[in-house]
């Protein structure tokens, strides 16, 4: 999800439900204080699919490349027999910025019609027939924050759901970052570090829905996503990434 802070979500004890991600928070392992690298997309994005810091990845902003050697998550998943698809709502993740490599099916336009069409587009993907394992990254446009959020991730999970994809999957929902709206005199998002830019809603649910239900409340990264997806479905972690498996803390329930 794009932009959404911490504490509009539900399950994190927001004012208002968020009934979509309430309902698979009820399935999954929730972080109460998850926290994104950065407040913004492409720095947060990239630390997330690298499982890398900023300085580490390089991407520190619109325009520059990711550094030579960074192992990407996409490209791992894809060694092992994965395909990859990415529908992404923002034009600074387009493929030709340099920051969304590794995909097998990304997109050659910006939609701006606020990710109506990148829900339909999805559904419509994860409706088809697919003969090996799949990594689909969807970063949903931002607008409407929570509630649009919430919204989609209803629709993606009835799709997976209708086509029997849902209960076996790994599915890690998180925002890149959170936004200030007027908190510390920073209008819209922000860009410096306050919790109310950069404490973000992470689930994490498995196959067979273990440790389902379990509340961590330790402090974890963003950057802990890409080794952790790698854990769970087997495959080593590059020793380049520097996130830590969130399985691993979420069975201690302490953070590093």
């Amino acid at each position: 999800m794009g932009s959404v802070r911490a504490h509009r979500v539900g399950f994190l004890d927001a004012k208002h439900p968020t009934p979509a991600l309430d309902g698979v928070a009820k399935q999954s392992i929730v972080f109460e204080h998850a926290y994104a690298q950065a407040p913004l997309t492409v720095v947060s994005d990239a630390s997330i699919l690298s499982g890398t810091y900023p300085q580490t990845h390089g991407a520190t902003e619109f325009g520059s490349p990711l550094a030579a050697g960074v192992s990407w998550l996409p490209d791992v998943l894809h060694g092992r027999g994965y395909k990859r698809v990415a529908f992404v709502g923002t034009s600074m993740l387009d493929p030709k910025s340099g920051h969304a490599p590794g995909f097998d099916r990304g997109f050659d336009s910006y939609d701006s019609s606020g990710g109506a069409k990148q829900i339909v587009d999805i559904v419509a993907w994860v409706g088809g027939k697919h003969e090996t394992p799949f990594f689909l990254w969807a970063n949903i446009a931002p607008r409407g924050g929570a509630a649009t959020g919430d919204a989609a991730v209803g629709k993606i999970v009835e799709a997976l759901r209708s086509r029997k994809l849902f209960d076996d999957s790994i599915i890690a929902i998180v925002s890149d970052h959170g936004e200030s709206l007027g908190a510390h005199g920073e209008d819209t998002f922000g860009v410096f570090l306050y919790d109310e830019t950069t404490h973000v809603p992470l689930l994490l649910k498995l196959p067979t829905n273990q440790l389902a239900g379990k509340q961590v409340s330790a402090r974890v990264r963003t950057l802990d996503i890409a080794p952790t997806v790698l854990e769970a479905a087997g495959i080593p972690v590059p020793s380049q990434m520097q996130g830590q498996s969130l399985l691993r803390i979420a069975k201690s329930n302490t953070g590093g």
